[in-house]
């Protein structure tokens, strides 16, 4: 039997984060200028002056975060009136790492000072719109997503500015202000090995953006997917390769929503076309870089799912809060094991108890794979998931052993 341990066990069975921040302070509330201070400085912000501090506020929070940094330095009372805009003070405090994202994409002039303020405020998930459930900020459109939608939702994919135009047959002029991606150039290089050779290959540095957002400006500029479809047919699709053809069809096609199990089955070649998009994207170095975990509002509880409470998180050993959720892997696979007809009829009515044949049971059991737990109640859940059990068989003996039962 392998030797397991915690951490080994629970990155075998689930899918999860782990976010370790101290817990926001109470909100501080924007503060006055005094007075003496505003009488007594010559600096002036010009015709600003004229406007009250709250005015001020919410000017500035409609404005994007480059255009605050550049406000600040024109002068000290300019600097003393951000200083005192609670938005930017919680955004500095808590989403630091998101922001310092954003400017690495070169996105900080894109999305509002509010609208960042908004999503860390926020827990919903903005692509399936379950309301706890949100653990990452979206670069590119500046709101949270939970890490299904981050895995199964094409409409957040990046794909290359390039090779988006191409496919949706859109001119520079169009996609001109799509939110774009543009990461600086990775200096370092990889070592391919191609037969007996090896070379090195340096990545290239290109703009990428949101299939979510292409896809919305192609159906605004030519009125619909089925004009593109005919746009193609005429003067021809202009790929590649056989699997870049294959790719164009499928970001064509693909909703712009989370995936189901039931239109995973349905669609052909998603392992390979997914592959090959990772490989268009990790010669660019952008994998992974269009979300970054974000803080929650309350890092005192842990984030529950739809259907049930959770319980404070564990502490971490130096005493910070951790913030933690974990999908089940075995809970993933059930809905695909019903489509193959793995699941005796007795089980998955045990499993989702009232629901009808067919479709609804595909629903119901997707729903089961979506839900995410605390560390505590994932280790109560794997000792009876019928997926890990048939995966895992000893897998009571394995949670025994290591003290967690």
């Amino acid at each position: 039997m392998t030797d397991w341990t915690r951490e080994t066990l629970l990155s075998h069975l689930s899918y999860g984060y782990s976010l370790k921040d101290l817990p926001p302070p109470q909100r501080i509330p924007s503060t006055r200028l005094a007075r003496e201070a505003t009488a007594v400085s010559s600096s002036s912000i010009g015709a600003l002056d004229a406007l009250p501090l709250e005015l001020l506020h919410l000017i500035l929070e409609q404005t994007d975060i480059l255009s605050l940094l550049r406000f600040a330095r024109t002068s000290l009372r300019a600097r003393s009136v951000l200083s005192s805009l609670h938005a930017y003070n919680f955004l500095l405090a808590h989403a630091p790492d998101a922001l310092r994202q954003l400017a690495l994409a070169n996105l900080l002039a894109a999305h509002e000072t509010r609208s960042i303020y908004t999503a860390l405020l926020s827990t919903a998930c903005s692509s399936c719109l379950q309301p706890s459930r949100a653990t990452h900020f979206y670069l590119p459109s500046a709101q949270r997503i939970c890490y299904s939608c981050r895995t199964l939702n094409p409409g957040l994919w990046l794909i290359p500015l390039s090779f988006a135009r191409r496919c949706f047959r859109l001119s520079a002029s169009s996609t001109a202000k799509l939110p774009l991606l543009h990461f600086r150039p990775d200096t370092t290089t990889r070592t391919i090995i191609s037969g007996n050779r090896k070379h090195k290959h340096k990545r290239k540095s290109e703009p990428c953006v949101s299939l979510r957002d292409v896809r919305r400006l192609a159906e605004k500029v030519h009125g619909s997917m089925e004009e593109v479809y005919r746009l193609q047919t005429k003067g021809g699709m202009h790929a590649s390769c056989l699997m870049e053809a294959y790719l164009m069809q499928f970001l064509r096609d693909a909703p712009c929503q989370p995936f189901t199990p039931f239109l995973l089955a349905s669609t052909g070649w998603w392992e390979e076309i997914s592959e090959y998009l990772a490989r268009l994207l990790d010669d660019l170095g952008v994998v992974g870089r269009e979300s970054v975990p974000l803080p929650w509002p309350d890092a005192n509880t842990v984030p529950s799912s739809t259907s049930a409470s959770t319980s404070p998180s564990s502490s971490s050993p130096s005493g910070e809060d951790v913030m933690e959720g974990y999908w089940c892997q075995g809970c993933s696979k059930l809905a695909m094991w019903y489509l193959q007809g793995r699941i005796e009829r007795e089980v998955y009515s045990t499993l989702v108890p009232g629901v009808s044949d067919g479709f609804e049971t595909i629903k119901a059991l997707y729903a089961l794979s979506m839900r995410v737990r605390s560390k505590d109640e994932f280790w109560r859940h794997i000792a009876t998931c019928y997926a890990v059990q048939q995966n895992m068989p000893d897998i009571r003996l394995v949670l025994g052993q290591l003290h967690l039962r």
